[in-house]
């Protein structure tokens, strides 16, 4: 069970560019954005789930099952480094002040709890 996931509807685009625009700018915490309905995005999802911790901790997650229709909500926002939006992106992960912090790219594998805890410690510095 999600605790503090957001998931997007994929069939609703301006729903979806609301949801994820409200929890960018209106929520403060650090979010953590899955991209794609693979199995790998699911269990990403998943393990950022659950290394949120409590409802007290500013931990979020959003996951994107349809990225192209909010894809340029994410390339508007400050980034601590570039993007290479080539390749493809399963997670990007947003500062208590709405700027990327940390950037991971699909290997078609989850991402393992040790680099979801690393991603949330770059959101919170």
């Amino acid at each position: 069970m999600l605790y503090k996931t957001t998931i997007l509807p994929e069939s609703d685009k301006e729903l979806s560019r609301k949801m994820l625009n409200e929890r960018i700018h209106n929520v403060f915490g650090v979010l953590f954005i899955v991209f794609g309905k693979e199995e790998y995005a699911k269990v990403t999802v998943d393990r950022a789930d659950a290394l949120a911790g409590d409802l007290t901790e500013k931990r979020y997650v959003v996951w994107v099952r349809n990225p192209d229709d909010v894809l340029d909500i994410i390339k508007d926002l400050d980034i601590s480094k570039k993007i290479d939006w080539s390749k493809q992106v399963l997670s990007v992960v947003t500062s208590f002040a709405d700027k990327i912090r940390d950037t991971r790219y699909s290997t078609d594998k989850p991402l393992d709890f040790d680099v979801i805890m690393e991603a949330y410690i770059n959101g919170e510095s």
